[in-house]
Order: structure tokens, then sequence, then C-alpha cells
């Protein structure tokens, strides 16, 4: 494991030295495993991690959001993809991305290279993988930050799609707004969660 690790150090400057390429047998893996099963969530979501403790970091971005505990603090964002069977147990990430956050130059970007753009990358590689698994029934799971129209729109054949709403969105044929429809629906469905 040692000799791995000085591998790996030795290795830093390389131009394939990748995430990707640190995962690819991670991928690999998950790709099998996704290939047993019937129901497969993709879920894809964010993290901020911050480094604000490590002095001497070179090239990192502006987390946290304004009236969070860490805005403005130097680090890293985290968008990863976890494939997770019917049954809730995690089969393994499919996709990570890392960048450095620049909020100050966010609106001037074409739509795909801003911050929004993680989910239209991570929506891609799901759709790359429903392709290849026909046998297995593929959800895209994603948060209200991928509650935008590019999302809908970007290619998705064989992947089905659960998206938490942002947005309180028409309906089309006069059928009114989407949170007044929902509120109007009797609930189907009551888990009770125990919190210790």
């Amino acid at each position: 494991m040692v000799k791995g690790y000085y591998r790996l150090i030795d290795q830093l400057h390389c131009d394939g030295l990748t995430v990707a390429a640190i995962l690819s047998g991670h991928r690999y893996q998950t790709l099998r495993r996704i290939s047993e099963q019937d129901l497969v969530l993709l879920i894809q979501d964010g993290t901020d991690i911050n480094f604000a403790t490590h002095h001497g970091c070179a090239g990192l971005g502006l987390i946290g959001r304004n009236g969070q505990n860490h805005a403005g603090t130097l680090g890293l964002h985290l968008h990863s993809t976890d494939a997770v069977n019917g049954a809730g147990v995690s089969l393994g990430l499919i996709r990570v991305e890392f960048d450095a956050p620049d909020r100050r130059q966010e609106k001037n970007k074409p739509v795909r290279e801003r911050k929004s753009g993680r989910w239209l990358r991570a929506l891609q590689a799901s759709a790359d993988i429903a392709a290849r698994f026909a046998d297995t029934r593929l959800i895209a799971v994603a948060d209200h930050e991928a509650d935008f129209f590019d999302f809908y729109t970007t290619e998705h054949t064989g992947l089905d799609l659960l998206v938490r709403a942002k947005h309180n969105r028409r309906l089309g044929h006069g059928n009114g707004k989407l949170f007044d429809h929902i509120q109007t629906q009797s609930g189907q469905g009551k888990l009770t969660i125990t919190v210790a």
C-alpha cells in the first residue's frame, strides 16, 4: 500500500493522473454491479469541501452560500453520482467532478460551463450508462438545483428522471401550476423515520 502511495505522489504532475483515471477500477466494478440489477437509482448531488485550515493550497474557489457558516471560505466543490439499487444499497460511484467555484463569472458563461453544467454532465454520463444496460431500469435522481430547462431538454433516452421541484411551473393546457396541483392531491404513502 505504501508503494502505491509513493507511485501516486511521484505522478502528481502527470497529465494522465485525473480523478477519472484514479476511479477507473472502482467505476468498472460499479458498472458490473449495475448490470446485475433490475432497478438502479443514479443519484447526483454536490457538496463543498472546506480547505480553510490547509494553508498553502493553490487554485481553490469560494465555497458556501450567503447566510451559511462557511460563505466565502476557500475550498473545492465535489459533484458526484452514486449508483444505488432498489434496496438502497450503494453500488458505487459512476462519476465524480471537482471544481474551484468562481461565482463572480457565472453570469457570463454558457450554461454547460456554469455551476448548472455539473448537473448536465452527470445526466449525460447517466444516459450513457442507460444506453449500455437496456435490461436495467435506470432513474436519474437530482436535487432542486437540477430543476432548470436545459436539464429536461438534454437527451436522456432510456433513463427516467426524478427531480425535486424548485420552480412552480405551469402544467400546460390550462391545468394550473405544479405546486397548486400537488396540494390538491391526496397522499400516496407515509413513512415514519425514528431519529435517535
